[in-house]
């Protein structure tokens, strides 16, 4: 916010010393001839000073602009690496909710129930999938 506010103000900066360069410009003109040869090398001076500060203004405004473009590019790559790490949760919890659901059904004539190592194989089966899961992602380097 305060990058803002310091944009708005060398806007208005800009916008002085653009009024600053027409009354310069308008004065070494002379039309009337009221200046002496020697006033108007000082109307010239003035107006070069005023044209300066006004290119130094325009920078400064775009560093202001590179600065808040920079610093959305690094909340943007916190942002993905947020959203990366989502993306790796959803993935691996996925498998696990297909064999909760899997199980969870209410059907009389599911083997592995009464199966003695039923229980058991599904815990290894969920610690597996999981286990593989991670390690894929660590070899991609995405945890």
């Amino acid at each position: 916010m305060e990058l803002l506010h310091k944009k708005k103000e060398l806007s208005v900066l800009r916008n002085y010393y653009e009024q600053l360069i027409d009354i310069g410009e308008a004065l070494e003109e002379n039309e009337n001839e009221i200046f002496e040869r020697e006033d108007l090398r000082y109307f010239k001076i003035f107006t070069d000073k005023a044209v300066r500060l006004r290119e130094n203004v325009d920078l400064l405004r775009d560093s202001i602009v590179h600065l808040r473009d920079a610093y959305q590019a690094y909340l943007d790559l916190k942002l993905n690496e947020t959203m990366k790490l989502f993306t790796v949760l959803t993935a691996v919890f996925l498998p696990l909710t297909v064999i909760v659901g899997w199980y969870g059904m209410n059907f009389r004539n599911m083997p592995e129930l009464t199966w003695k190592y039923g229980y058991i194989s599904v815990i290894v089966l969920s610690a597996l999938v999981v286990g593989v899961l991670v390690a894929v992602f660590k070899r991609k380097k995405w945890m």
